[in-house]
């Protein structure tokens, strides 16, 4: 990567990476670097009522991808198709998970043909899991 690049960071893993590798700078700099969670890109569309939260697909890398990538689509004509085939996924506007794919394909290619913006890297959220019982717990019919 070249040397020399003046790089804005935001986010304590943007940040780090961007140290260790180039010229941090936050008012002149030549690309930036940004740590974006995942639940920020849904924030606005995941409505909790009693256990739903939100529409199908709010979870769907797919819509996620949209909101990340798709601000960053300067082309008129790209931006317009792009919108259609979202709102084809969103209103469940195809013949079967045969064309569901393909429009999630194509969505996701239209998304990413540019430079402007571009997924460099995902971390994982780990999550704890303890599938032990109380002490007879598992007696619990017989007790």
């Amino acid at each position: 990567i070249t040397t020399g690049l003046k790089v804005r960071a935001e986010g304590p893993h943007a940040e780090a990476i961007a140290r260790s590798r180039w010229e941090t700078s936050s008012a002149d700099w030549d690309i930036s670097l940004e740590e974006i969670q995942a639940s920020r890109l849904i924030a606005d569309m995941a409505e909790q009522t009693n256990a739903w939260h939100g529409p199908p697909w709010v979870k769907e890398g797919w819509f996620q991808a949209y909101r990340l990538l798709g601000p960053a689509i300067t082309d008129a004509q790209d931006k317009r198709a792009t919108d259609s085939i979202h709102r084809a996924l969103m209103h469940n506007a195809y013949a079967g998970l045969a064309e569901r794919a393909d429009l999630e394909r194509r969505l996701i290619a239209a998304l990413t043909r540019g430079c402007n913006r571009m997924v460099v890297g995902y971390t994982l959220a780990r999550q704890f899991y303890n599938d032990d019982f109380s002490d007879g717990i598992e007696n619990i019919g017989y007790d």
